[in-house]
């Protein structure tokens, strides 16, 4: 309600192409009030031919936070009809389009110099001219952590057990051995490398009544400077937020976490360093397509989406979809079949990878596989050497820490070990973690993977570190 002493009022800041109502009534000096005028309603023009873009920013500068971090700065700018964001430029390539004047650019190698640029964009796509560059060195590396000190002294294709702290039966148990470890039928875990952190999230698979049992759920969080985990439990049962197959993944340039709800469309958000059950939000991502009603589908962030903005990617049994850069949207490709059940998904070199699955009572495990470019074209790749799944059995696959290759991994001891370079598989060893269940953890920055590993899902679990 605004108040005006004229025959006449103009309303400002309203939204292009929207309706709105109004209403007018006199008031005298002692406060009585008219009855209302008659409704008059008004629908502001859209959004005319807009051909100028906004003024270039101004300002940019690059400053380094650490051995893996720079953050940017720049002052705002303006537009004849608002400035809708900024695209950012690392090196000639855009990174991200923020809504922001400002961007941290995380998950860089030590003691490396990059340059910038920004560009601001109206809402008709106008964008200006880049800025001036700004460049900045990310600081030389630290002391070398526990998890960084075995990885320099390991060499390629070699195991090796490895001590963590807080790693014991209760981290990866539930309430009880009858609602035991919220690792069974999982396969890998996120590496926070915004935050150097092993992060994992999911809820016992445990028959049990319907409905939540405290500490049937939990994210556990490991700590690279510490070499220690931690826990947060939840009620969750297996049927709410569900376990976590290939249904939870990270953006790791921020360390917000997305899970795709079991047998549901519905996909949790939880920002990083937010904490307890309340966290894990809702209603901040469209519904997946969910085509098959798939329990046990895949959900991966793809950091090339979008032209660089970053984006989710939804995986089942009849294709990939993925999500437009605010996840508010879905688009789907051409059906590529797989199994019906337990599919896999992994990011690598660019892409997205995905298959495996039941198919029938008879042949239960489906070696499909496919990958989806960052574009939205599916493409039908060789099939796995074994058939893959979850942890159940009887492989997983995860991505090589090289950031381009797939490994996959037969779930017990002696199993083989197969890489995958975008064209071929190759038999690279055998597998030296011990039965299954276990998750992995592939960690760039030491070139490593880290398994987490209990032989029934309720012993005593212990960690395992592969350099591929």
């Amino acid at each position: 309600m605004q108040t005006t002493s004229a025959t006449s009022f103009t309303d400002v800041n309203l939204s292009p192409g929207s309706t709105y109502s109004y209403t007018v009534r006199a008031r005298d000096t002692a406060n009585n009030m008219s009855a209302s005028s008659a409704v008059k309603q008004v629908t502001t023009p859209t959004v005319p031919n807009d051909v100028s873009p906004p003024t270039i920013p101004t300002s940019l500068i690059a400053t380094a936070l650490s051995s893996s971090a720079i953050r940017l700065t720049w002052s705002a700018s303006t537009d004849n009809f608002g400035v809708a964001g900024y695209v950012v430029r690392r090196d000639g390539v855009q990174i991200a389009t923020v809504s922001t004047i400002s961007f941290n650019d995380s998950c860089l190698a030590s003691n490396a110099a990059h340059t910038y640029t920004v560009a601001a964009i109206d809402g008709a796509n106008n964008a200006s001219a880049e800025t001036a560059s700004a460049g900045a060195t990310t600081l030389a590396a630290g002391a070398p952590t526990a998890l960084g000190t075995l990885a320099a002294s390991m060499a390629p294709g070699t195991w090796s057990p490895f001590t963590m702290g807080g790693l014991n039966t209760a981290l990866l148990s539930a309430t009880s051995q009858t609602v035991p470890s919220f690792m069974l039928f999982a396969a890998r875990g996120s590496w926070d490398c915004a935050h150097k952190k092993l992060q994992f999230a999911g809820s016992s698979h445990s028959p049990h009544p319907y409905g939540p049992i405290a500490g049937a759920g939990a994210l556990i969080t490991w700590d690279d400077a510490t070499n220690q985990w931690t826990k947060e439990s939840y009620s969750w049962s297996s049927d709410d937020e569900g376990h976590s197959y290939y249904h939870v993944t990270i953006n790791p340039n921020t360390g917000d976490l997305y899970h795709r709800n079991f047998t549901s469309a519905q996909v949790m958000f939880r920002a990083y360093g937010t904490t307890g059950q309340g966290s894990w939000l809702l209603g901040q991502v469209a519904n997946v397509p969910n085509r098959a009603n798939q329990v046990a589908s895949g959900l991966e962030w793809f950091p090339e989406l979008n032209s660089g903005s970053g984006g989710l990617v939804f995986v089942d049994q009849q294709g990939a979809s993925w999500s437009n850069a605010l996840l508010t949207s879905w688009s789907s490709a051409s059906p590529q079949v797989s199994g019906d059940y337990h599919n896999w998904s992994a990011r690598a070199g660019g892409f997205v990878y995905w298959g495996g699955g039941f198919v029938n009572a008879t042949n239960n495990n489906s070696t499909a596989m496919y990958r989806l470019s960052s574009t939205g074209v599916g493409t039908r790749m060789p099939d796995t050497p074994i058939a893959a799944a979850v942890n159940g059995g009887p492989a997983i696959v995860i991505a090589h820490p090289n950031g381009s290759d797939l490994l996959l991994v037969g779930v017990n001891a002696g199993d083989p070990v197969f890489r995958f370079d975008g064209a071929t598989w190759t038999n690279v060893g055998a597998q030296q973690i011990g039965p299954r269940y276990f998750v992995g953890f592939p960690v760039p920055d030491y070139g490593v993977v880290v398994f987490l590993q209990t032989a029934d899902g309720i012993g005593t679990p212990k960690a395992v570190v592969y350099k591929p």
